[in-house]
């Protein structure tokens, strides 16, 4: 087998799971494997990765611009200079245009899917129809999310493969933690602030929660465009000396550290990184069923799932936490286990380097 080639293919570098879980996964992989040569090329100018990726040493490039072609030709021209046999595309729309550049090209192309919401542009679902025979492997983040797939767009299962995303090695804790329901309890959540993410509805849930819970507290880390709304929503609760917000960290582990609860309110998830850097932690989910998020809470064994997305379900699912400390207890401890045992980014990458290998040798 020739040397293996990979240009990471992404829409932006912002601040989001898929971009988060690409960066952890290229400083992971230029450790483990350097003899792999990668770098990283995003369509679209703009993102809080691009520091990151430089404190790391990692190659990056961005195209910028908006038009598709421009995005195809210009991929195609990096994958002809740099001698890329893999293009490994993360996200649907940079997945179409490595789809078209691999063909051009004469590379292989692998292709991570994140997230299960519905695809609200109409173009990009006619083309994946037609394209999909052009991946050489596509990479589904859950079980859940390979079924769904497999099911409604089509793909082929012998060339859908589950790999699930993974943290850095060292972001566990050693041991789990208790509640204790005397101290200041803090309940937190990482999330871009869109309507998918239904950060406002948390907000509700935690003014009903607050009434009967004096030593609680809710701390919010991330930024999008519903953040003033949000800010204003607080306000409007009376809940200023209650919330916190942070907007976008880098470094995370200080802050999870000293919540006791992660709340994941969305509509729409597959498996949210951000969850399990808080399992990690010993810090117990909270958390809509939706998507992956009970394969990885073990449908409910690990955490609360809350089927009833209202203010006062969400609340309640919180309030269960509180009222039992034992429990609480448990499930910090098996949170850990969990994560070291199946989510770990190391795992993540030495499986998706034997895809490379598989992909590459079908050629």
């Amino acid at each position: 087998m020739n040397a293996v080639r990979v240009l990471f293919l992404i829409s932006t570098l912002g601040g989001g799971g898929a971009e988060s879980q690409l960066c952890s996964f290229a400083r992971e992989l230029s450790k483990t494997y350097p003899d792999i040569e990668f770098f990283i090329c995003a369509l679209k100018r703009g993102g809080v990765f691009e520091e990151k990726l430089k404190s790391f040493n990692i190659r990056y490039t961005i195209i910028g611009g908006r038009s598709i072609i421009k995005h195809i030709i210009s991929t195609v021209r990096i994958v002809k200079s740099e001698r890329v046999n893999v293009i490994h595309a993360h996200m649907l729309y940079s997945d179409i245009v490595a789809r078209f550049a691999g063909k051009i090209a004469k590379a292989r192309v692998v292709s991570t899917h994140h997230g299960l919401g519905k695809w609200k542009k109409r173009w990009l679902v006619f083309i994946d129809k037609l394209t999909k025979s052009m991946v050489d492997a596509f990479i589904m983040v859950s079980e859940k999310s390979r079924q769904i797939r497999i099911q409604r767009e089509k793909y082929p299962p012998e060339k859908a493969h589950v790999i699930y995303n993974g943290i850095p090695d060292g972001l566990c804790a050693e041991a789990g933690r208790a509640l204790d329901t005397y101290d200041k309890i803090r309940i937190g959540t990482i999330a871009r602030f869109t309507d998918n993410k239904r950060i406002d509805l948390l907000l509700d849930a935690f003014n009903i929660l607050v009434k009967d819970n004096k030593n609680i507290y809710l701390e919010i880390i991330g930024e999008g465009e519903n953040g003033e709304k949000l800010k204003r929503q607080v306000e409007s609760l009376n809940l200023i000396d209650r919330v916190k917000f942070y907007g976008w960290v880098d470094d995370i582990k200080p802050i999870i550290s000293n919540w006791s609860i992660f709340a994941l309110c969305s509509k729409n998830e597959d498996l949210p990184v951000s969850m399990l850097e808080a399992m990690a932690q010993g810090v117990v989910a909270v958390a809509t069923a939706v998507g992956g998020i009970p394969e990885i809470l073990r449908d409910g064994k690990l955490g609360v799932l809350c089927r009833d997305e209202t203010p006062e379900g969400l609340a309640k699912s919180l309030g269960y936490l509180l009222d039992n400390p034992e429990t609480y207890k448990d499930m910090s401890a098996g949170s850990i286990s969990r994560v070291k045992n199946d989510f770990l980014i190391s795992s993540a990458v030495k499986k998706t380097v034997e895809l490379y290998a598989k992909v590459l040798k079908e050629k």
